[in-house]
Parts: structure tokens; C-alpha cells; sequence
């Protein structure tokens, strides 16, 4: 990891951190078959959440976002994209060798329904 990438990891879970009691979208995706993201070698998962706590767990580099009834965690040592649009976080993870991993974070008012309906 050189040291650009690390320096925006390191901004954007401060980033995250800042976020708590926000609810946000996140969509998580996990690829056998590299960076495409293909439906037929990818799983999928949304959740919504209101961020109660996120923390970086030091054994493992294991960032955690959680409320009371769910969480979702990822390792921040394995981050090979990050970008940060708008409201939005993207995070690519090389999980091993072509076993890829993508989350979306993004900020949603709880008032109305955008990204309750599964939009990317």
C-alpha cells in the first residue's frame, strides 16, 4: 500500500467516525471472479443503518460500523479503492487473490425511501 492511499484510507474511516448517528444505505458485494462484479459469481447484501458506533479493531485492521440490531465489518489493510463522492464511500477490498469485496456507504434521509429500494 503506498503511502497516498493510505493517508485517504486513514481520512475516510476519520470520515466514517464523523458519521455517527447518521443512518446510512450499505450495499456489500463479494466477487469469486475479480473486479467485474459478474451477478453469477457475486453475492450481495443491503442493510440500513443508523451508525451507533464505528471503531478499527488493531488485531486484524477490522473496521466496524454498528446499531444495536446489526453490524457490518472489513479490513482496512486489504483496502485497494476508496472514493468518496458526494455522500457516498466506495471501498474495494482484495480479499484474496481474485476474491474481491465492494461497499457503498451512503447517507439516506430516514424520512423518505431513497435506497430502500435497492438502488446502487
Amino acid at each position: 500500500m503506498n503511502e497516498v492511499l493510505k493517508q485517504i484510507i486513514i481520512d475516510n474511516m476519520q470520515s466514517l467516525h464523523e458519521r455517527i448517528g447518521e443512518t446510512v444505505f450499505v450495499e456489500d458485494w463479494i466477487s469469486i471472479g475479480g473486479r467485474n462484479y459478474d451477478r453469477h459469481q457475486t453475492t450481495y447484501g443491503r442493510q440500513i443503518l443508523k451508525i451507533q458506533d464505528f471503531r478499527i479493531r488493531l488485531s486484524g485492521s477490522i473496521a466496524t460500523i454498528r446499531d444495536d440490531n446489526q453490524q457490518i465489518e472489513f479490513r482496512t489493510d486489504s483496502i485497494k479503492y476508496i472514493e468518496h463522492k458526494d455522500e457516498q464511500l466506495t471501498i474495494e477490498i482484495n480479499m484474496k487473490d481474485d476474491i474481491w469485496r465492494r461497499i457503498k456507504i451512503s447517507k439516506i434521509n430516514p424520512a423518505d425511501n431513497k435506497g430502500y429500494d435497492g438502488a446502487t
